[in-house]
């Protein structure tokens, strides 16, 4: 490598240094974090990452703080002797922690040089905190993004054997400076006060106090349920949030919709095996709208919660076992299903070294729950349960706990909504839940800058395709219910109706009725022959009443013998009129039972004009399939093809810029 030419005569002027500017802090804090919210987020994750059980976080928005101390004020008036003072900072964001704190080298290193983090390095090499966890944070994003909350900052922290120590960062100071170097920051040794280990982080003058008033509102519940896993059982820290005194729970409420959702998929990916268990509880079956509908699930399933069903259901296949894994269940979810999906199972998996390129064991759980139950367990209405509900909707990615912002949709329920050939879907309008992974388990998942997705690698393009075989047995195992609860009430229709099972086609149903048709014609022709009968029978009647008249003239007259003829004899003319109207009735019957054979007729041609429209159909169904299926193959070969073809470009390009460095 050539030297450069060096002139020892030359006369150094001065020495500097690369200095930054205020501005780029702030530009960084604007750019990385997406609002408010997300910025709060990143405070939480710093308590995560020290250890911290419980993280208490306090917002007030009314409270008045001197702009020079930082001391509560009672209350502000702008009379004139106080409009020559600065105006009070309004609002404040309180984070505190039990963590493992912070010493004075770690505050200067971790919170007070920027993205210089110790926490990247633990990440390389697989180090874990003394409490075993795996840092969430790399990037300085939580000192970067409080600047965005308020104007000031105050940082006090305690180590379980040192000092209380307390730093405050005024950001408009550095707004006014030239670079950030030339603001000295005072690190204050505090008293001891006894307090435990942990971190205090006080915000104040809120840049946007209605954001955090509003608490809400939906588009609050909604954010904190995509940042913070609101389902037990998934986060390792305990977090309280209060806003203006009201505490902010969605953990009670979400598990109450996931416990009483009719469908549930619980998954557990162990790096090889994806094992998937569902359960079904009656109300799956029961028809969101139609009275018709409804009357038959609360006659054929409701009164023994499904046996009888459930029992026809698995009647037919070997040692109990349906399709798709289906079996019997419990009183609470009557069917359950489980299935195991290996990788060889899996559409599209990209290989690395001959083998699938692993994202790492993750689980999750996903409900379907309808949109029209009131849980009375813990919402006081019906409104609330659907406004809750629908604040919480989707697929959510948690790592650790905190989530990843998605896409709405990300997994593309709509498509397979809209596109699939059955009606049982999931459907993003009444699903949700989450996907659990973590920092230890999965750094092959790697996310974006700005934490809003993942990137665009082969361990996530996996990742993908597992959940994509899972949603792809939803379809299976809720279409096969489906369709089998569908035959049910048809078979138990056709015992009520005392139909043959042999005689279920169409063609063999118009056959049976029009043969019971005549079979009812032939009776009534013969039931018109017996008019002549009643005939003689009038004249008979009419010939004994004649015979009592003439006997009621005679000494020997009985009147009890009287009165019982009279009463036979109205009787029997009151049966002799009734027939005669019957009669009547049947030449009414035989007219209609010609037009109805008529009717049959022209039914059963349009029955195999039907028929013969239907194999036309599924002719073109299958071919619309086949393309479907080539569709997602040429889609996914495209996928890959861009990857690899993004991969080829940047190395080019450092190739291409390593040239020119060495030119």
């Amino acid at each position: 490598m050539t030297k450069p030419n060096v002139d020892l005569n030359q006369i150094i002027v001065d020495t500097l240094r690369l200095e930054v500017h205020p501005s780029v802090v702030f530009k960084l804090g604007a750019d990385l974090i997406t609002d408010d919210l997300q910025a709060l987020v990143e405070l939480i994750k710093n308590s995560y990452d020290a250890d911290a059980k419980v993280v208490r976080v306090k917002i007030d928005t009314h409270a008045l703080f001197d702009p020079i101390t930082g001391e509560p004020l009672d209350e502000w008036n702008e009379v004139a002797g106080e409009k020559d003072r600065l105006a009070p900072l309004r609002g404040s964001i309180t984070v505190v922690d039990d963590g493992c704190g912070m010493d004075l080298d770690a505050i200067r290193r971790g919170w007070l040089t920027v993205s210089l983090s110790d926490k990247l390095r633990m990440k390389a090499v697989g180090e874990t905190t003394s409490g075993g966890r795996t840092p969430l944070g790399d990037k300085g994003l939580g000192r970067l993004g409080a600047q965005r909350l308020g104007e000031t900052l105050r940082l006090t922290t305690k180590t379980r054997y040192g000092w209380p120590l307390q730093v405050s960062l005024p950001w408009a100071r550095f707004a006014g400076a030239d670079n950030l170097s030339s603001i000295p920051l005072d690190v204050i040794q505090l008293e001891a006060d006894g307090a435990s280990e942990g971190t205090e982080v006080v915000i104040q003058g809120l840049r946007r106090p209605s954001y955090w008033s509003n608490h809400g509102s939906d588009d609050l519940q909604r954010g904190l349920a995509s940042l913070v896993s609101p389902y037990k059982g998934v986060s390792g820290t305990e977090i309280y949030l209060t806003i203006n005194g009201i505490q902010i729970d969605l953990r009670e409420k979400a598990a109450a919709i996931l416990d009483s959702a009719p469908v549930s998929y619980d998954m557990i990916f162990d790096g090889s095996t994806l094992n998937i268990t569902a359960r079904f509880s009656t109300e799956y079956l029961r028809p969101s709208k139609g009275a018709e509908g409804i009357a038959e699930f609360e006659r054929l399933i409701q009164p023994d919660n499904g046996f009888a069903f459930s029992e026809w259901l698995l009647k037919d296949f070997p040692d109990k076992q349906a399709p798709h894994g289906v079996m019997l269940g419990d009183d609470k979810h009557f069917l359950t299903s489980r299935v195991a999906i290996g990788w060889n199972e899996v559409r599209g998996v990209e290989l690395g070294d001959g083998d699938p390129v692993n994202p790492g064991p993750f689980s999750g759980k996903v409900s379907s729950v309808p949109l029209d139950r009131d849980t009375r367990s813990v919402f006081d209405k019906k409104a609330e349960y659907k406004s809750f509900t629908r604040d919480i909707l989707g697929i959510k990615v948690y790592r650790d706990g905190f989530g990843i912002r998605m896409d709405d949709d990300w997994l593309g329920l709509g498509a397979q909504w809209s596109s699939a050939s059955s009606y049982y879907t999931l459907r993003p309008a009444n699903t949700l839940g989450y996907i659990s992974i973590s920092a230890r388990d999965n750094s092959a998942l790697e996310e974006t800058t700005n934490r809003e997705a993942f990137a665009d690698t082969p361990a996530y393009r996996n990742f993908k395709a597992l959940l994509e075989a899972w949603l792809h047995y939803t379809t299976q195992v809720q279409g096969f219910l489906g369709r089998k609860y569908v035959q049910y009430r048809q078979d138990q229709t056709k015992k009520r109706a005392n139909v043959e099972p042999e005689a279920t086609t169409p063609k063999t149903l118009i056959l049976s009725v029009s043969s019971q048709i005549d079979d009812t014609h032939r009776l009534a022709r013969e039931a018109t022959m017996a008019k002549s009968s009643i005939n003689r029978i009038v004249i008979t009647v009419n010939d004994l009443e004649a015979s009592r008249q003439d006997a009621q003239r005679t000494v020997f007259a009985d009147p009890v013998m009287d009165a019982a003829v009279t009463t036979a004899v109205s009787r029997i003319k009151q049966a002799a009129e009734e027939a005669e109207q019957l009669m009547g009735k049947l030449d009414d019957l035989l007219s209609a039972q010609e037009s109805m054979r008529a009717r049959l007729e022209l039914l059963q041609g349009q029955v195999a004009l039907t028929q013969q429209q239907m194999e036309d159909a599924w002719e073109s169904v299958a071919l619309g399939l086949s393309a479907e299926t080539l569709s997602h193959e040429v889609l996914q070969i495209s996928e890959r093809l861009r990857a690899k073809s993004a991969q080829i470009t940047t190395y080019l390009q450092n190739l291409s810029g390593s040239s020119k460095l060495r030119v």
